[in-house]
């Protein structure tokens, strides 16, 4: 049996582990509602006798709370006796934009806290946010929680945001989870929620503040009715990797991009894809469903239930969602299976 330690942002799980969920705990798929199945439901119900999974994705996760919490995860099953060979990690690296912060406990009152942008992944509690938890900034809205976190996020904004600190924490994120796994013999592989790497993302917003420019690495395709039928994914074929500086191009060098991570290409038009551009072109009206589970053909998660009309009316105001299951199921059997596991 493999033990396989997943984590990312909420392409990886719509629930929080240990709070909405016990990570040591398996919960059987048939309690879990097969529309929120993401591509971690999907390795579970194909490789149940295989792999035992441990899911620490999280929506909202940040790229740090996702390096620590598969830190903490492989660290529990060294400690239960588990042969690091038997140990996999797959991580969905989310927007490098985001960021996180530890807030103690007794920072705020934890009557007032509420589980948006909150991550709280360790088990040693008596109750959630006992030992403090993770404040997650997300795309840096303004949220349900008390007024000093808010302000810890709007702060650091105004203040210390820039595109170059935030790729330099992730490639250090991807460089210390790398030679973790390498220094232990775990097998590990990443793919990423979206293009965070093409330089066209970090220079298409030169010269505008941080408030403006925040979003440069969401998700942000063409809002457009018919989005679906046009594919329009940007072209950065001849794009460069990030921002040219030495104080990056270090660390990259540093990276085996080529082995660590899959990405999504289009020949001749996108090259270092995630799986929000896969989604999008592998998409289409005749996709067969043969699972038995009578899964909804559409590819978003958001899309479920709804009418041709609410459909376009998405479209008019949004460009992307979360993967459908029966898209993470595809991905499962196109990506995953043959070069993952």
């Amino acid at each position: 049996m493999k033990h396989l330690i997943t984590s990312g942002c909420s392409f990886t799980s719509l629930t929080k582990p240990n709070i909405d969920f016990p990570v040591e705990m398996e919960i059987p798929l048939q309690h879990k509602r097969r529309d929120m199945w993401t591509w971690v439901d999907w390795i579970r119900h194909y490789n149940e006798q295989s792999y035992s999974v441990y899911n620490y994705g999280c929506p909202t996760n940040d790229n740090d709370t996702i390096v620590e919490s598969t830190l903490y995860g492989i660290n529990k099953l060294l400690k239960r006796g588990i042969p690091s060979n038997d140990i996999e990690v797959i991580i969905q690296w989310t927007c490098a934009t985001r960021n996180s912060f530890f807030i103690p406990n007794g920072f705020v009152d934890r009557n007032k806290i509420v589980n948006a942008h909150a991550n709280d992944f360790v088990d040693e509690k008596r109750f959630k946010f006992e030992k403090g938890f993770k404040y997650l900034t997300g795309g840096y809205n303004k949220t349900e929680q008390p007024e000093e976190l808010n302000d810890i996020t709007m702060n650091y904004l105004a203040l210390q945001f820039s595109h170059p600190e935030r790729i330099i924490n992730w490639l250090k994120n991807i460089i210390l989870i790398s030679s973790y796994c390498k220094s232990k013999g775990i097998k590990y592989k990443f793919f990423q929620l979206n293009n965070n790497i093409s330089s066209y993302y970090y220079n298409r917003f030169g010269g505008l503040s941080p408030k403006q420019n925040k979003m440069n690495t969401e998700p942000h395709l063409p809002i457009k009715e018919d989005l679906l039928k046009t594919k329009d994914i940007e072209y950065t074929w001849d794009d460069t990797m990030f921002i040219d500086n030495p104080y990056i191009n270090y660390l990259v060098e540093q990276i085996d991009f080529n082995s660590d991570f899959w990405f999504y290409e289009i020949n001749n038009h996108h090259k270092f894809g995630g799986s929000l551009e896969w989604t999008i072109n592998e998409w289409n009206d005749n996709i067969e469903d043969d699972s038995g589970f009578e899964l909804s053909n559409i590819v978003y998660y958001e899309l479920e239930n709804k009418t041709e009309e609410e459909i376009k009316e998405f479209f008019r105001t949004k460009s992307y969602g979360h993967p459908s299951s029966l898209m993470w199921r595809k991905f499962y059997f196109e990506i995953l299976k043959p070069n993952f596991l």
